[in-house]
């Protein structure tokens, strides 16, 4: 059975204390960031329109979304650097914007027996000036799938993650490169009198892929982590 569904938005929030204030590092991000005391309030108008499928053997969605943005407020890169504490310097900013994305996905339907689920997401950001320049941290095209197969007790399968590389960049941003990422689980499940019992083994990113997440500050400095084996044993009364 299908369903369509269709929202419009009217959002605003004011900045805060961090955004009109801040003077000084944040060595989470590895930044150091200048707050704008002048900024207003941030407000935008947005619409999604998404369509869900139920069936007898899939489970689909699919949606697109567009937010037009009076005033979004973000850290951007200055292209200076704050030399006693070598940290690149980001400036709180606001300005008009156009965020436009879409997404899918598919999954069957099973209790027992084979399983599989992929989904796809893209999204774009375009401040309105002379040349509707690129916003920044804006994720590149992503996609996921997973195979699997589930037993009474038992749960195995492998993941798979590709993203391509983001080469649409805010001014002085740094450029991401694509990856793959490839990841197994063997699960066992079962029940006794007084509790659940289980055993998990999984492995991530067993190719030990070099992982740089574009939302981050830190991805010049440091990749997600690599190739990691898990082994967990759990007991709920």
């Amino acid at each position: 059975m299908g369903w369509f569904g269709n929202y419009l938005v009217r959002a605003t929030r004011a900045p805060t204390i961090e955004e009109l204030y801040n003077q000084g590092p944040h060595l989470a991000a590895h930044t150091y960031e200048h707050g704008n005391h002048k900024l207003n309030a941030e407000s935008g108008y947005g619409a999604e329109l998404e369509f869900r499928d139920y069936g007898e053997i899939f489970n689909w969605r699919a949606s697109v979304h567009s937010t037009w943005f009076l005033n979004y407020l973000a850290p951007r890169a200055t292209g200076d650097t704050n030399w006693s504490q070598l940290l690149p310097i980001y400036q709180v900013s606001g300005d008009n914007a156009l965020l436009m994305g879409a997404s899918a996905s598919v999954e069957t339907i099973t209790d027992l027996g084979f399983y599989a689920q992929a989904g796809v997401s893209h999204v774009c950001g375009f401040y309105q000036n002379e040349n509707w320049s690129d916003m920044p941290q804006i994720p590149p095209f992503k996609m996921h799938g997973e195979i699997a197969y589930l037993w009474t007790h038992v749960r195995t399968g492998i993941s798979t993650e590709f993203a391509l590389a983001q080469n649409r960049l805010d001014r002085y941003e740094q450029r991401t490169p694509g990856y793959i990422t490839f990841s197994a689980l063997l699960e066992f499940h079962w029940a006794l009198t007084l509790a659940n019992y289980s055993i998990i083994l999984r492995g991530d990113n067993l190719f030990n892929a070099d992982v740089r997440n574009h939302l981050s500050r830190l991805k010049s400095v440091m990749p997600d982590k690599g190739r990691n084996i898990s082994f967990l044993a759990k007991a709920e009364f």
